[in-house]
C-alpha cells in the first residue's frame, strides 16, 4: 500500500528527487488498487451488505494487488543490496519504512480513536474500534481481527479500522523479508562454492518454495478457517513473494517482444477485471480465488517492464500517478470516514460513495504536510529514528486503548440503563418476562404462551432480543393461521451452541440459556 520505490512530489511544490526504480506504471497499478477497495467499501456500505458489495463484489482484491506490488519493489530494492555487498543495510530500511508508513498510520488512528468517542455507539463499536486500533498501533491488527471478526461479518462495519489488517500484513512483511531475503542468498553463495550453481538460482528457487507452501496453506486453510486464511501474514506471504519473484528476472523481462508485452498487458487488465467482478465473499478467499489478483497484477508489472505503451501508458497518465501517490493515504481514511457516516446517517446509500470522495481531503492533508516532510528528511535516523517510532506507536495506542477502557464505562451510563430498563422490555415478550434467558420448557412462565382455540399447532421463537422484537408480527400471522406461539428469548445470547463475548465480558448465562 505504500509507494516504496517512489520518491513523490515533496513539500514546498518543489519536486523531489526521484529513485532510478521509480515507475509511473507502478504507481498506477496503486491507484487501480484503491479504486478497487474504495468502490467495494463504498457498495458494502451503500446496500449494508459486507457480502455483496454492491455492483463491484470483488473490489477487496485491491488488496493482493497492493501485496504484489509491494514484494516486486522491496526485493528490486534489497536485491542490489545482497548481489553487490552480500548484506543488508537493515538500519536504513527499517528507518526509511518508519518514515514512510508510522506517521500517517499513528496520526489516522489517533484522530479516529479522538472522533469515535463522539460518532460512535459506545454498545460496541467504540470497543472494537479501540482494541484493533491498539493491536494497528504495534503492527497486529490482523492478529486481533482473525480471533474476533471476519471480514465479510455484517459486525465488521461498524468497526472503523477494519481496514488496518492488511496493513498488519504488510508491516509483519517487511519486518521478515530482508532477513530472509539476505540468509537464502548466503545459502546460494555456499551452494556455489560447492556446486557452482548461480546463488540467486538458488536464492530464487528458495523463494519460489516458499510461495508453493504460503499457497497451499491458504488454499487449504481457506476452506476452514475463513478468519486465519483471510488475515494472516503465512497465508498472504505467496502474494508478496509472487512480486519479489518478478523482481529477479526484470533484466529478461526488459528483453521480451513489445507485442507480447502489449498482450500482457491487455491480459493483465482482463484478468484483474474478471477478478474484481467475479469473485465474491462466498468464493473461499484467499485460497485459489487470489490467483486472478495477482496473476493480473503480474501481468501489468511485466508489461511494464518491457513497454511504455498500451495498458502501462494508460497506468502512467498523470491522473493515475496522483492518485498513486495518495494511495496509502486514501486507504487510511477512506474506511473510518465512511463508517462514521454509516452511523450518523444509517439509511445513507449514494452518500457514502461522497464521503469516500471526501475522505481524499484528510488524505492529501496527510500526505503533502505529514508523510513527505518526514520520509524526505533524512536527518531522521539513528536515536532520532527510534524516538519517531516511540511517538508513533505509544499515542495512537494510548487513544485506542482510552477509547476501549471509555466503552466499559459508557455501558454504566444513563442512556444503556435506559436501553435495558425501556427499551429491550418493551416488547410483548420482554413484558412478560420470556426475554430473561429462561430455556424453553416446564420453568418458562405460562405468558410466553400465546394460545388460540383449537391451535393446529405451535411455533416456538428463540434467540437473542433481535428475535423477540419480531413477536408482536410472529404472534399475529400465526395466530392468523391458527398456531400457538411460545417466545423464550435472551438478550445478546444468540440460539446457537458458541461462546459469545459481549464488549469484552464472557456472557456465560448464554450456554445455560440453551
Amino acid at each position: 500500500m505504500t509507494s516504496t520505490a517512489v520518491t513523490s512530489r515533496a513539500s514546498g511544490g518543489s519536486s523531489a528527487p526521484r529513485s532510478a526504480k521509480w515507475r509511473a506504471d507502478i504507481q498506477g497499478l496503486r491507484a487501480i488498487a484503491i479504486l478497487l477497495v474504495v468502490v467495494y467499501h463504498v457498495g458494502r456500505s451503500a446496500i449494508h451488505s459486507p457480502l455483496e458489495g454492491g455492483f463491484l463484489p470483488g473490489g477487496f482484491i485491491g488488496v493482493d494487488v497492493f501485496f504484489v506490488v509491494s514484494g516486486f519493489v522491496i526485493a528490486g530494492l534489497l536485491l542490489p543490496q545482497v548481489q553487490t555487498g552480500n548484506q543488508i543495510r537493515f538500519a536504513a530500511f527499517y528507518e526509511r519504512r518508519a518514515r514512510r508508513l508510522l506517521p500517517a498510520l499513528a496520526l489516522m488512528l489517533t484522530v479516529v480513536a479522538i472522533l469515535s468517542v463522539v460518532l460512535l455507539s459506545p454498545l460496541g463499536p467504540q470497543y472494537e474500534t479501540g482494541r484493533t486500533g491498539a493491536a494497528a498501533s504495534v503492527f497486529a491488527a490482523n492478529l486481533q481481527l482473525f480471533r474476533n471478526v471476519g471480514y465479510f461479518d455484517f459486525g465488521a462495519d461498524h468497526n472503523a479500522l477494519l481496514n488496518t489488517w492488511s496493513l498488519a500484513v504488510e508491516e509483519q512483511f517487511y519486518l521478515v523479508f530482508p532477513a530472509f531475503l539476505l540468509i537464502a542468498w548466503r545459502i546460494g553463495r555456499r551452494v556455489q562454492r560447492r556446486l557452482r550453481v548461480s546463488p540467486l538460482l538458488v536464492l530464487g528457487s528458495i523463494l519460489a518454495v516458499a510461495a508453493l507452501a504460503s499457497f497451499v496453506l491458504s488454499y487449504y486453510e481457506s476452506t476452514r478457517v475463513f478468519g486465519f486464511a483471510f488475515y494472516s501474514a503465512p497465508t498472504r506471504a505467496w502474494e508478496f513473494l509472487a512480486g519479489a519473484l518478478l523482481a529477479f528476472v526484470v533484466p529478461q523481462l526488459e528483453r521480451i517482444p513489445k507485442k507480447l508485452a502489449l498482450l500482457a498487458g491487455i491480459a493483465g487488465a482482463l484478468v484483474l477485471a474478471v477478478g474484481a467482478i467475479r469473485i465474491s465473499a462466498a468464493n473461499p478467499y484467499p485460497g485459489g480465488a487470489a490467483l486472478l489478483p495477482v496473476i493480473g497484477t503480474v501481468l501489468l508489472l511485466v508489461a511494464g517492464t518491457a513497454t511504455t505503451v498500451g495498458i502501462t501508458r494508460l497506468l502512467g497518465v498523470r491522473p493515475m500517478v496522483w492518485l498513486g501517490d495518495l494511495s496509502y493515504s486514501w486507504y487510511l481514511w477512506h474506511w473510518p470516514l465512511i463508517v462514521f457516516a454509516w452511523a450518523m446517517w444509517p439509511s445513507a446509500t449514494w452518500e457514502i460513495a461522497i464521503v469516500a470522495v471526501v475522505s481524499l481531503v484528510p488524505a492529501w492533508l496527510s500526505y503533502r504536510f505529514l508523510e513527505n516532510r518526514l520520509r524526505f528528511d533524512t536527518r531522521i535516523v539513528g536515536r532520532r529514528a527510534v524516538v519517531l517510532v516511540a511517538i508513533c506507536v505509544l499515542v495512537p495506542l494510548t487513544a485506542c486503548l482510552a477509547l476501549q477502557r471509555g466503552s466499559f464505562i459508557a455501558r454504566d451510563t444513563a442512556v444503556v440503563q435506559h436501553i435495558a430498563r425501556d427499551v429491550l422490555p418493551s416488547h410483548s415478550n420482554g413484558l412478560r418476562g420470556c426475554n430473561t434467558g429462561v430455556p424453553l420448557g416446564p420453568e418458562l412462565p405460562s405468558a410466553c404462551t400465546y394460545g388460540v382455540p383449537d391451535a393446529h399447532g405451535e411455533i416456538v421463537v428463540l434467540g437473542d432480543s433481535f428475535a423477540g422484537m419480531y413477536t408482536e408480527p410472529i404472534v399475529r400471522a400465526a395466530h392468523r393461521l391458527g398456531y400457538d406461539v411460545t417466545t423464550a428469548t435472551h438478550s445478546s445470547c444468540p440460539y446457537a451452541d458458541v461462546f459469545v463475548e459481549q464488549f469484552g465480558t464472557d456472557q456465560g448465562t448464554c450456554r445455560q440459556y440453551i
